[in-house]
């Protein structure tokens, strides 16, 4: 005979209580002083006897009480089937509803936790008998049923219980339940019980109110907690810090941790299976910096320090490093265009994006095919060759860049096939310009600067 609260069995401890008051009150009992014995011994011991037999009686019935009461709220599982049948318990039809979700593959003291359930789930399979009927729901972000409707097949349901594999996903504990209930509802048997068995994971009990509303009054519903509560320590995403990635430049790359733990986290990075780099997790995140100097798709991981919990331990990410941009630069004012497109003045060889410089002549003249953009600064007028040369480029994919100043001739951009927009009219500023007095020089907008 087994449990399903093995733990409330210390609730026996009540029992004694009776014997304890009854013990305590013969201890106490009152003392007469009499002045003659001759009234005590005619008194009929047949019926002294008999009261003493009473008060041992029901001493013992209020034993009874309580420890029937405790075993009540313990669940005791019979596993003879000649005794469950000998009891006259009614036919029963169970849906087992087993968390097979990433979180049971928790290691603790007790063992894993998803072995623990199907050892759970085992049990009520062995105490059906005759008559009875089970189904089995593995239960992750979405239910997989089984068995589509109950049967009497129990040691087929066992066996799928005992094959049963973690799925690595998250838990909905609302829709796995919607699922049990419309399955054994078509139940005839009397006796309909719902067994979930599950760690108890906080994410799989959004809507959990709800959950319980649509429960049917004819259908019982059992909740078994298997493992204890423990830390662990997870990696929820992971960001890199630049849109875009060029060769040579630095990119940061945060990953956001959750959960708990008792001693330090030590995060570690890799990138394309190769150790780069380790952290100390502070607070809730851990960041790396690195510097990649090819161009090329990169896999990166992020790994944390083994708990008892790995599968969460650790995260992958992709994400792509572009190569030297060249970016064809052309008007008289390109001094701060210049310094904005490659303000270290690195070689071409090293730089992220890498301008060239010609003037509005030589505009027509170039071969663009090698260029990813172009950029105008504050150029008035351009000659054919340079209009058919920039429609032919913005055709094949590039990338104009306009930067409108005083020279410019609206009438004539206008009239331009590749631009998608209009000029309207030039605005002129009654006042000075606003200037910015103060700024953070550490802010990570000016990082690509220092």
């Amino acid at each position: 005979m087994n449990f399903f609260n093995p733990f409330l069995l210390i609730g026996l401890l009540a029992v004694g209580i009776p014997l304890i008051i009854h013990l305590w009150s013969r201890r106490h009992a009152k003392i007469i002083d009499f002045s003659s014995l001759q009234f005590l011994l005619s008194l009929n011991r047949r019926k002294v006897r008999s009261l003493r037999l009473k008060q041992i009686l029901i001493l013992i019935l209020r034993m009874l009480i309580i420890l029937l009461i405790v075993l009540a709220f313990t669940r005791p599982i019979f596993k003879s089937k000649w005794l469950a049948s000998a009891s006259g318990m009614a036919k029963r039809s169970v849906v087992i509803v087993l968390d097979n979700s990433y979180s049971m593959g928790y290691s603790g003291l007790q063992g894993i936790r998803f072995n623990i359930a199907k050892e759970k789930a085992l049990e009520i399979l062995n105490s059906l008998g005759n008559g009875d009927n089970a189904s089995l729901i593995l239960m992750s972000d979405v239910p997989d049923i089984v068995f589509k409707q109950v049967t009497s097949n129990i040691q087929q349901v066992k066996s799928a219980v005992q094959n049963a594999k973690l799925s690595y996903k998250g838990t909905s504990v609302l829709t796995s339940l919607q699922e049990a209930y419309s399955l054994i509802k078509e139940s005839k048997n009397p006796q309909k019980q719902v067994y979930l068995i599950s760690d108890l994971c906080e994410n799989g009990w959004k809507n959990w109110k709800t959950t319980f509303s649509e429960q049917p009054n004819e259908i019982e519903t059992y909740i078994i907690k298997v493992g204890e509560n423990a830390d662990n320590r997870a990696i929820e995403n992971i960001r890199l810090s630049n849109d875009i990635i060029g060769t040579g430049a630095p990119v940061q790359i945060i990953a956001k941790v959750k959960g708990t733990t008792s001693g330090q986290t030590i995060a570690e990075l890799f990138i394309d299976g190769e150790k780069k780099s380790q952290s100390t997790v502070s607070g809730n995140t851990v960041s790396f910096t690195d510097v990649f100097h090819k161009p090329g798709i990169y896999t990166g991981e992020v790994r944390l320090s083994a708990d008892q919990l790995p599968v969460d331990d650790s995260s992958f990410f992709v994400f792509d490093v572009i190569g030297r941009v060249k970016v064809l630069v052309a008007g008289d004012n390109r001094f701060y265009v210049n310094l904005a497109l490659n303000p270290y003045n690195s070689l071409e060889s090293e730089a992220m994006i890498y301008p060239v410089n010609v003037t509005i002549d030589e505009l027509g003249k170039v071969s663009l095919d090698k260029y990813n953009a172009v950029v105008l600064v504050d150029v008035a007028r351009l000659t054919d060759s340079a209009i058919r040369n920039l429609n032919e480029f913005y055709s094949n994919g590039g990338n104009i860049v306009i930067f409108v100043g005083k020279s410019a001739d609206r009438d004539f951009y206008n009239k331009l096939d590749f631009l998608s927009v209009s000029f309207g009219s030039r605005t002129d500023f009654a006042q000075k310009p606003i200037r910015i007095s103060r700024w953070n020089k550490d802010h990570q907008i000016f990082s690509v600067f220092r």
